[in-house]
């Protein structure tokens, strides 16, 4: 019954969405605007929500699919934000001026205040956390916070991103290869400190971002001329992968294996946006505060099934989810920032 639920998120996805026009001649080159990005971080919210959902609650067969899916849906942000990174370096002559406490502010605090929100919600629950064990939780990878690893990966990347700028400047080669070093540096980092496979296995498609950032007229250019190759190529390699992803389970292997699939599906994504249009005001609203759903998903998860409070219909407590999670997310996101704004389709 839970594989229904899926049939809003497709129509959530797909109203709006319009190709472009004539379809064999034309490339939407504004896909990696802001307000098409939006959009597909929106998307991309809701999918990891759905993984979440998937891999706690296996239950059918579409839906048992959709929880392999979490490092592909995590690889998209990265890949934007690699992207967004590199482009606002390369078209603001003064990007790097105040940008770590730009980052501080819009990232760290509402990371904190979400912790010290779950802190609050386990001592409800009778569960008297002390500083010191919320600290040792995330030093071993394992934050209070559920699901919230990636809020510190990104944040890594930000500050990484902001060293990158200041050792090479408007030398965008030297920073591609200096990503890759990160990219290295932090694997290696989570692998020491024995962190779950998931905290770096999406993490290059920042590097794949970056690289999009200062390649894009070249790699438009090769749209232009073979697109339908291309996006076929992409397409069956992401089919191969995944199914290779899935089937393979030996340790650094299938790491390897996810790794590349995530960052292929991030490309095919991109690939696949050249010939669409999105026009869909409510993705483009989730879009702003993909943030605060992906911090608060995992409390309103605990919200409606504790020992306190369970709901025991599968689909009911499924349902519920997304409800609760945007309910949460949009205090969160007022809290900082305001009422986010709702677009028109165009």
């Amino acid at each position: 019954m839970p594989d229904l639920l899926l049939l809003g998120f497709a129509a959530i996805c797909l109203w709006g969405l319009r190709p472009v026009k004539p379809f064999r001649a034309e490339l939407n080159t504004d896909c990696l605007l802001p307000e098409t990005t939006t959009c597909v971080r929106g998307m991309m919210a809701l999918l990891v929500i759905f993984v979440h959902i998937a891999q706690m609650n296996p239950a059918g067969p579409v839906f048992a699919f959709v929880g392999k899916m979490g490092n592909m849906a995590v690889s998209v942000f990265f890949f934007l934000s690699g992207y967004a990174l590199q482009t606002q370096h390369m078209t603001r002559p003064d990007y790097a001026k105040g940008f770590l406490r730009k980052r501080l502010l819009t990232m760290v605090l509402p990371y904190i205040l979400v912790t010290a929100l779950y802190w609050v919600y386990y001592l409800w629950l009778g569960k008297d956390y002390d500083l010191t064990y919320v600290l040792r939780r995330f030093a071993t990878g394992n934050p209070l916070a559920s699901f919230s690893w990636y809020m510190v990966a990104a944040l890594v990347l930000h500050l990484s991103f902001w060293v990158m700028m200041r050792l090479c400047g408007k030398r965008y080669k030297a920073m591609l290869w200096c990503a890759v070093v990160w990219f290295v540096m932090y694997t290696a980092a989570c692998v020491a400190l024995k962190f779950g496979f998931w905290w770096y296995v999406s993490s290059f498609s920042a590097v794949a971002g970056m690289f999009w950032a200062v390649y894009r007229e070249k790699i438009e250019a090769l749209l232009r001329k073979h697109y339908f190759w291309i996006a076929g190529a992409a397409i069956g390699c992401l089919g191969v992968l995944f199914a290779l992803d899935c089937l393979i389970n030996v340790a650094v292997l299938g790491t390897v294996l996810k790794g590349i699939a995530a960052v292929a599906f991030a490309v095919t994504l991109m690939v696949l946006l050249h010939k669409f249009r999105f026009g869909n005001p409510v993705l483009y609203y989730l879009g702003q505060m993909s943030m605060e759903l992906y911090l608060m998903h995992g409390m309103a998860m605990m919200v409606i099934r504790n020992r306190v409070i369970f709901i025991q219909n599968q689909l009911l407590y499924c349902a519920l989810i997304v409800p609760v999670t945007v309910l949460l997310a949009g205090i969160l996101y007022i809290a900082f920032k305001g009422l986010p704004k709702k677009k028109p389709t165009r």
